[in-house]
């Protein structure tokens, strides 16, 4: 039963997280941004290691949610998902309130719906504000910045 659930979960969050509201590029959602990607899925994911890899930003983990799914018997859109950051900047974000060590380290989703290709990243600036962080100055505008730009780059023509 334990090896059933923990795909189900997964496959459940993923459909979740693509079933939240979604604009154009660059649109928010309550704690995330999403952007539109004018290319393909693979090209999409390779844009968001080449930017997180010039950042030198460490990769953590990455999870293939419709790859989980189909090891499950599903059927999912492709869906993936990749851990990353700065240990150094997420440690001083975490010593402002530990708490943020359940949101951190932080996280992009590419994933499909009808054959168009987003990228969901988190809301830096969002977040803080709702952990009572200082959201304009320091590591978490530092971090706010690095993902509006990762998300920009990722999507550029």
């Amino acid at each position: 039963m334990g090896r059933i659930l923990l795909p189900v979960l997964i496959i459940f969050a993923s459909i979740i997280i693509g079933a939240c509201s979604e604009g154009s590029r660059g649109s928010s959602t309550d704690r995330a941004k999403v952007y539109i990607s004018p290319h393909n899925f693979n090209d999409s994911l390779l844009r968001l290691r080449r930017s997180l890899n010039t950042r030198q930003l460490k990769v953590f983990s990455e999870i293939d949610h419709s790859q989980a799914a189909r090891e499950a018997g599903f059927d999912l859109d492709r869906n993936y998902l990749v851990i990353f950051g700065n240990p150094k900047i997420g440690t001083a974000i975490m010593e402002q309130n530990p708490q943020m060590g359940l949101e951190l380290p932080m996280k992009a989703l590419i994933y499909e719906v009808d054959g168009q290709v987003h990228l969901r990243l988190t809301d830096m600036k969002a977040l803080a504000r709702a952990y009572g962080l200082n959201d304009e100055s320091g590591p978490v505008a530092n971090v706010a910045l690095a993902l509006d730009m990762i998300g920009q780059e990722v999507v550029a023509p």
